[in-house]
């Protein structure tokens, strides 16, 4: 699933470049050289190039996942009729939920990094991607407080990662192990919180809805994040780099009661790596 992961979300991305956003910018007459440059511009005409109902698109591919999904654990069933000679082995229902959490993963990562394009943030920015699995923790958030967890930290993050002295440290090789770590616990979490996959007969509708609504509440979120932060980045003293956001209330739904921290994450990295660096000295 890790790796289905990594690659699934590398591989969504492509065609998400600044030299696109860059020239919408310039058709629309904009003084725009370089993505850099978008978040000069007034909100308002970036909101006019942004590209629209981001979340359908994005939504239709999860809900086409999540019936696959469903349709792997429960086809049986549905063919067969009934009797525990149709029920899907445990590796058909661990591959179909590792393959959708996957496809979930790098769907997200892919409609995140598109609203981040459009306000000036490329997604390839190392620090970026630590930012856009926090958005993503967000939207994915199904309970009031797991989001309240995720909110807080996206505003611990973006803090560090604008004048945490300690953070100064990190680099490609932790960013990297923490994105890792991240697609492990989301994947474990994403698991758990939709094995309601399985009901035989109404589990591929379910699937399918639940997926799309993922997706629309993190592409919603990632909309009000990137938004709030363009404005706090081109008026510092809004407080740049605080993203703190009042917690709406979340449909409550089936949850694991997990949240996952990507300052957490971030920080066990780096104390693994003071450990071993500290192993070789002695």
């Amino acid at each position: 699933m890790g790796s289905a992961q990594s690659f699934l979300t590398r591989f969504s991305r492509i065609g998400l470049t600044p030299e696109r956003v860059v020239k919408k910018h310039v058709a629309a007459g904009h003084d725009v050289a370089a993505l850099g440059d978008v978040r000069a511009l007034d909100l308002e005409l970036v909101d006019k190039v942004r590209a629209r109902n981001l979340d359908l698109g994005y939504a239709g591919a999860a809900s086409a996942s999540g019936a696959a999904t469903a349709l792997a654990l429960t086809g049986g069933v549905i063919v067969a009729g009934s009797g525990a000679g149709a029920a899907p082995g445990a590796l058909t229902v661990v591959g179909a939920i590792a393959a959708d959490a996957a496809a979930i993963l790098g769907i997200t990562s892919r409609a995140v990094g598109h609203v981040a394009l459009s306000y000036g943030y490329d997604p390839e920015d190392p620090s970026e991607k630590l930012i856009i699995r926090a958005v993503i923790n967000v939207g994915a958030a199904t309970t009031t407080a797991t989001r309240a967890a995720a909110l807080k930290d996206l505003s611990r993050l973006t803090q560090l990662l604008y004048r945490g002295a300690s953070w100064s440290r990190l680099d490609a090789s932790v960013i990297a192990k923490a994105l890792t770590e991240f697609a492990k616990r989301f994947g474990v979490k994403f698991t758990k919180d939709t094995l309601g996959k399985v009901v035989p007969g109404v589990g591929i509708a379910v699937s399918a809805t639940m997926n799309a609504a993922t997706v629309e509440s993190i592409v919603d979120e990632a909309n009000r994040v990137y938004r709030r932060r363009f404005l706090k980045d081109k008026y510092p003293q809004l407080g740049a780099g605080e993203l703190i956001l009042r917690p709406t209330p979340a449909p409550e739904t089936r949850d694991s009661g997990e949240a996952i921290s990507i300052v957490e994450i971030v920080e066990d990295v780096l104390d693994d790596r003071d450990d071993d660096e500290d192993g070789v000295v002695a």
